[in-house]
C-alpha cells in the first residue's frame, strides 16, 4: 500500500490478529502486525513453527526477560514449543535445565542443547525440581507493569493471542506434571487436571497484575513462593504433603 517501504510485492510475510482469513489468496493486514519471512525458512517451518515461535517470544521477553546469567527450566523440551525454547535460551547463553517425559527423550533432548535433563521417572524427581526451582527464584526479578501490560493496554489483539498460546502451553506443561503426580500418588486422583491447570495459569497472571499486588507490598519472588506453597496443599496426598513439608523445611 501507499507508504508501506518496508515490504515489497512478492515477499512472504507472517502476520497475526485477531480476523479470520488464514486461507484467503489476499488479506489487508497493518504493517505493524507483518514480519518478512527470511529466504532460509521454508513455507513448511515457518507455517508449524510461527505460534510456537510467538509463545517463546512471550515467555522469555514479556512474561520475564531472560538473561544470560540465568537458570531456567524447560518442561516436555522434545515437543514443538519445548525445542524451540531451549536453543533460543541456549543462543542467549542461558542455563537450560529441562525434563522429558522417559529416558528415550534424554538424547534428544541434550542434542536441543539442554544442559542438564531430567525425567519424570526419577524417584528423586520432587526434590530436584524444587531444588531448581529455588535457583531460578533467585534470579527472578519482579516484572509487574512490564511490557505484557502494556501490549494489553495497546495492542490487545496480540495480547489476547498470545494469553490463548500461554493458557494452552501452560495447560499442556502442568498437566503432564500433575498426571504423572498421580501415579506417583503425590497428587489425588480425583482432581480434574485440566480444570486446576487453568486455576494455576489464571492465578499466575493475577500474580503479575500490579494493580492487585503493588510491588512496594508484595514481593514478586514471595508471592510466587507463598503460592506454589498454597497451590500444592490443595492438590497433594497424605504422601505428598510429608514429601512437601520435608522439602519446604529444607528450603528454609
Amino acid at each position: 500500500g501507499k507508504g508501506v517501504s518496508d515490504f515489497s510485492p512478492g515477499d512472504r510475510v507472517g502476520y497475526i490478529d485477531r480476523n479470520y482469513g488464514a486461507y484467503a489468496t489476499h488479506k489487508v493486514v497493518d504493517k505493524k502486525l507483518c514480519f518478512k519471512v527470511p529466504d532460509f525458512i521454508s513455507d513448511e517451518i515457518i507455517a508449524t513453527n510461527f505460534s510456537r515461535a510467538i509463545t517463546v517470544q512471550m515467555l522469555m521477553e514479556m512474561v520475564t526477560q531472560v538473561r544470560a546469567s540465568d537458570t531456567i527450566l524447560i518442561t516436555a523440551v522434545t515437543g514443538g514449543v519445548g525445542k524451540i525454547f531451549v536453543q533460543w535460551a541456549k543462543s542467549l547463553g542461558v542455563q537450560v535445565i529441562g525434563t522429558v517425559g522417559n529416558k528415550e527423550k534424554l538424547v534428544l533432548g541434550k542434542s536441543f542443547g539442554c544442559d542438564y535433563i531430567l525425567t519424570y521417572d526419577q524417584p528423586n524427581f520432587l526434590d530436584e525440581i524444587f531444588e531448581i526451582k529455588k535457583q531460578v527464584m533467585n534470579h527472578l526479578k519482579d516484572q509487574r507493569g512490564n511490557s505484557i501490560y502494556q501490549l494489553e493496554r495497546f495492542y490487545p489483539e496480540i495480547f489476547d493471542k498470545l494469553k490463548k498460546k500461554g493458557l494452552a502451553f501452560m495447560i499442556k506443561s502442568l498437566g503432564e506434571t500433575l498426571s504423572n503426580g498421580i501415579e506417583f500418588g503425590l497428587i489425588r486422583k480425583n482432581i480434574d487436571v485440566d480444570f486446576v491447570s487453568r486455576i494455576y495459569y489464571n492465578s499466575i497472571l493475577g500474580l503479575m497484575d500490579p494493580e492487585i499486588y503493588p510491588p512496594k507490598n508484595y514481593s514478586l519472588d514471595k508471592t510466587m513462593f507463598d503460592y506454589r506453597e498454597y497451590f500444592l496443599r490443595s492438590v497433594v496426598t497424605e504422601k505428598g504433603l510429608k514429601k512437601l513439608d520435608e522439602i519446604l523445611i529444607n528450603d528454609k
